[in-house]
């Protein structure tokens, strides 16, 4: 009785009927109270929400006195996760009226409190599931702590150090080896630690002062957090730590995101049936470019040096965003002709990342899969997927600038045979299907060969026959199952394998979490269904500068720039062709390159 009364309180509070709302929640207060053995958190939800309505309705000491008692309650059962999620909530509704008192130092302490509450309980959780979930559900109060280090107090480093602290913390976690992954049944047995340089490092993020002795100076890492009504922008570079805030709501940006996909992804599969109508795609897609590079971009370009390696870290939405593609309105130009750009789920993974990337040993350069042959499990499943016949001569092309490749194709590319051979090279190339789930991640899947039959490396040796029941599918869940101490490179040149589920604070959950887990510092992915022919143009043109020496974020730039200049078909120019493919991670290969 006690909880539905509390929710007719809650009700009525949003319905901004306060008087109506405090008398359900009294009701609710003494029906709690008068139990046998009553819930110390559950008296202090009551307690806290009764504080909530006087601080909307402007009656600050009521608001206070309520808060004090619900504290009080909270302090009494602090024995698991809920008992931290009430206690945290109490301490931020705290922040917010000390806040609105104009006492900001005892404000943000508050802040801090909910902050570090939920840090403490992070800390001890083993379980990655529950990490994202908690911190999913906990990201207003990181962002009231960054807003009021920003805006009121002036302190554009406090405010960063706990942006980093509110992202990818179990991603975080898991790169540093200190939680174990689980996945129900299917990987009950596959908890582990990373058997790496990374084991024994403290997973907690960098502050500013580290990461500035960390990042190498020909970087400029550009990370985003999304608040509710305002987009804050860091800047970070051998120049110091710059800050810019931006008047846009998450549900605006969110549409100007969608407004943007819906243009560059019109080319995808019915493309060819709107050819003649390709400038018009073009001019609309550039448009909507041009309207994201405005609030993302332009805020803080007098902040990039020019022929700057850059490293986005998006947040929210913006893991949905091709930076390379946006569009400057004043040049035209996307923003990959003046910048070499990658990825990271934050500025601390990039650091840990690059120490990765430093401590891998040699290894054969590359193991090339390609076009793998699908069985009748995959093709029952998955209808409308076709033979990668298009780009056999590009995979061919790619493999014989490497000396030594190890090739799997057809009949031959199964998952164990895959398996078996991917901790042996440094660069594993997958020229294959993906699929997405985006609602369960862990089950999107790279598509293989079924195992009936012999599989293993071609030409040169061939691996032990393994028949099974297996469909080919190489899923998500599945990688995380892997070690590849020697790899530092994979490309997965297949749709969507940039993509899976958003969860709040931990960023994009899929198949990169994954490849960090299983040790390779970079990974380059795409951002939308890639059409074949183009994407081994394009992947030719990477490796061949890879091959002479670039890094890998300037081999993509350089490809990706090359196709958009000298493409003999005006149509393939379209950013749908090229600006979906992306490189998260390290952005070289080997060496310091500080």
């Amino acid at each position: 009785m006690g909880i539905i009364l509390n929710n007719f309180g809650e009700l009525y509070f949003h319905k901004q009927q306060f008087q109506t709302a405090i008398h359900y929640l009294n009701e609710a207060y003494e029906v709690k109270n008068r139990t046998k053995h009553p819930s110390y958190s559950s008296i202090a939800v009551t307690l806290r929400a009764l504080g909530e309505v006087y601080l909307a309705d402007n009656r600050w000491a009521e608001a206070e006195t309520y808060i004090t008692r619900a504290l009080q309650e909270a302090r009494r059962s602090q024995t698991g996760v809920f008992d931290t999620v009430v206690l945290a909530s109490i301490y931020d509704l705290q922040g917010n009226l000390l806040a609105k008192q104009g006492r900001l130092p005892e404000a943000a302490a508050a802040f801090e409190n909910a902050v570090d509450g939920i840090e403490t309980e992070l800390a001890d959780l083993k379980s990655h599931h529950w990490k994202t979930s908690l911190l999913s559900s906990s990201q207003d109060h990181f962002h009231n702590l960054i807003l009021l280090n920003h805006a009121r107090l002036n302190n554009p480093v406090a405010a960063f150090e706990v942006a980093e602290k509110a992202r990818a913390r179990a991603f975080l976690d898991l790169v540093g080896g200190q939680i174990g992954f689980e996945y129900g049944e299917q990987l009950a047995n596959a908890t582990r630690t990373i058997k790496d340089v990374l084991s024994t490092v403290n997973a907690q993020p960098f502050t500013w002062a580290e990461l500035r002795r960390k990042l190498p100076p020909t970087i400029t890492v550009v990370e985003y957090t999304m608040t509710e009504n305002q987009l804050l922008i860091w800047v970070l570079n051998s120049e110091g730590l710059r800050s810019r805030a931006v008047a846009l709501s998450r549900e605006q940006l969110d549409r100007l995101v969608d407004d943007f996909r819906i243009a560059v992804t019109l080319s995808n599969s019915d493309f060819k049936a709107r050819f003649s109508g390709w400038k018009a795609s073009l001019e609309e897609t550039q448009r909507r470019a041009s309207e994201l590079y405005r609030r993302l971009i332009a805020p803080i370009k007098n902040l990039l040096p020019l022929d700057r390696l850059v490293c986005f870290v998006p947040d929210g939405g913006l893991y949905y965003v091709p930076f390379a593609a946006l569009v400057d309105p004043a040049t035209q130009k996307y923003l990959v002709e003046e910048y070499t750009i990658f990825y990271a789920p934050s500025a601390s993974i990039l650091a840990r990342s690059l120490e990765m990337q430093r401590q891998k040993p040699s290894a054969t350069p590359l193991l090339m899969i390609s076009n793998p042959a699908m069985g009748r499990k995959a093709l029952k499943q998955f209808r409308y997927l076709q033979p990668l016949v298009d780009a056999e001569g590009f995979d061919d092309q790619i493999a014989h600038l490497f000396k030594g490749s190890g090739f799997l194709r057809a009949a031959a590319a199964t998952k164990s045979a895959v398996r078996a051979a991917m901790p042996n090279y440094e660069i594993v190339h997958f020229s294959a299907h993906g699929v997405l789930n985006d609602q369960e991640p862990l089950l999107s899947a790279l598509v293989l060969a079924e195992e009936i039959g012999p599989g293993g490396l071609l030409p040169v040796k061939q691996a032990e026959t393994v028949v099974s029941e297996d469909n080919g599918l190489l899923y998500t869940h599945e990688l995380f199952t892997l070690s590849l101490p020697k790899t530092r490179l994979l490309v997965l040149s297949a749709c969507e394998t940039a993509l899976g589920r958003l969860w709040g604070g931990e960023g994009m959950v899929g198949m990169a979490r994954a490849v960090f887990y299983a040790g390779v510092p970079s990974l380059i992915a795409t951002q939308w269904k890639v059409a074949d022919g183009p994407t081994g143009q394009l992947m030719v043109a990477f490796c061949q500068e890879l091959r002479a020496g670039a890094t890998i974020a300037g081999a993509l730039a350089q490809a990706q720039r090359d196709y958009l200049q000298k493409s003999t078909q005006p149509e393939r120019r379209h950013p749908y062709y090229w600006g979906g493919f992306c490189l998260m991670g390290s952005y070289y290969l080997r060496g310091n390159h500080r």
